[in-house]
């Protein structure tokens, strides 16, 4: 019980100084104290309260609630198949996702020049409903038949069907990019530099094991 209590204490020691150092620094450096005074409301220079307060707290907190989500959702995986290794990979979950996001990019491709513009002019927003919606899918489906068969089944079952979308995936980019990276434009040829999707889409990876990220803006 102390040894849990001493790990929860370090744990959260450093959460917070390293929350501290993400507030400080970045593009503009700040000291500590004025960062803490301006994410209490007490400092006096308004620029200052403003890159702390809308700009980096947001993020801060979007980082400490994402990775106490991948936390949860690991500790549920290596519970449920009594693995300490187990991860959102051994479900197919990240495949589907991948798959989802494959599949708006097709759609967007073989639909037009219109679509393509309109789905980078909305990447963000775009990208990220399809890779929900995929994993959402995913997780039904296996949820679904986790109540038919054993753990160790639906392990091999959620491999299984991990690959297959991480297949039919790079099927689906390479069809996409042949049919969305040209157009014809008042008769002329032109290629559309929106489908460079591994930069563009950063979401969509080529290789399983490989985490997806997209790249991040440099703090301000």
């Amino acid at each position: 019980m102390a040894r849990v209590t001493t790990s929860t204490f370090v744990l959260g020691a450093a959460l917070i100084a390293l929350s501290l150092y993400a507030l400080a620094f970045g593009q503009i450096s700040l000291s500590v104290p004025d960062a803490l005074s301006a994410l209490l409301g007490a400092h006096d220079d308004d620029m200052i309260a403003q890159i702390v307060v809308d700009i980096r707290l947001p993020r801060v907190l979007t980082a400490i609630l994402a990775g106490s989500a991948l936390g949860v959702a690991g500790v549920l995986m290596q519970a449920l198949f009594r693995n300490p290794v187990a991860d959102a990979w051994s479900l197919g979950l990240l495949a589907g996702g991948q798959l989802g996001v494959a599949l708006t990019v097709t759609a967007a491709a073989f639909a037009g020049p219109a679509a393509i513009s309109f789905l980078t002019m909305f990447a963000g927003p775009s990208i990220t409903f399809a890779a929900v919606g995929g994993v959402a899918l995913t997780a039904i489906f296996m949820l679904t038949l986790g109540r038919r068969i054993g753990a160790i089944t639906l392990l091999v079952v959620g491999l299984m069907l991990g690959f297959t979308a991480q297949g039919l995936t790079s099927v689906l980019l390479h069809f996409a990019a042949r049919a969305g990276a040209v157009s014809m434009a008042g008769g002329a040829m032109r290629v559309l530099p929106a489908w460079d999707l591994q930069t563009s889409f950063g979401l969509v990876c080529p290789s399983p094991p490989a985490p997806c990220s997209r790249s991040q803006r440099p703090s301000r």
